[in-house]
């Protein structure tokens, strides 16, 4: 029995230092990043329980010229995905403490099934300025390369927004080839 078990630890052993050692494989670095800027306005709002919805359609982004300034093109592309991502106040006084969480999903424009690109589900109610993004997995690829994009900014609110405010949502994709 001891055999056994010796035999048995010795094999995990050798599974776990395979799996680590072809987990540490070197990443792979994007071909080159871009910048998108989106403007948004939480309009006043003093629901608290009910998620609220914002909707852009037929966002440009651009990628194209991009690409050809990168000597790319379409067909190199293998992957987008999403880099940083931030909401950034524009307005005077914008407390993102009174917003309890948020999700950026995009979607392209003849199709409506949504990816959830970014999302920050803990904002610290001490929280100053901007509102950083967590990136999600989503390829991002097909929706992209069509050139503009659908938006969809949904969040729950701690308390009421008193006012409209103003906001840019600016996040970076990763194109990689």
């Amino acid at each position: 029995m001891k055999i056994r078990l010796n035999q048995l630890s010795i094999l995990f052993a050798a599974i776990g230092s395979i799996l680590l050692f072809l987990g540490c494989s070197k990443d792979e670095e994007p071909r080159f990043s871009m910048s998108v800027e989106v403007f948004v306005s939480f309009p006043a709002e003093f629901n608290t329980v009910a998620t609220h919805t914002i909707e852009l359609f037929s966002l440009p982004n651009f990628i194209n010229t991009r690409l050809a300034q990168n000597s790319m093109t379409a067909d190199q592309v293998t992957s987008i995905v999403a880099g940083r991502g931030q909401i950034i106040p524009v307005s005077p006084n914008v407390q993102y403490q009174l917003i309890n969480n948020v999700v950026v999903n995009v979607s392209s424009v003849d199709n409506d099934d949504l990816n959830e690109m970014y999302y920050n589900d803990f904002i610290e109610f001490d929280h100053n300025g901007s509102l950083e993004l967590l990136s999600s997995i989503s390829e991002l690829k097909d929706i992209m390369l069509d050139g503009v994009f659908d938006l969809q900014v949904k969040y729950n609110l701690r308390q009421s927004l008193l006012t409209e405010t103003e906001h840019k949502l600016r996040f970076d994709l990763l194109i990689f080839d």
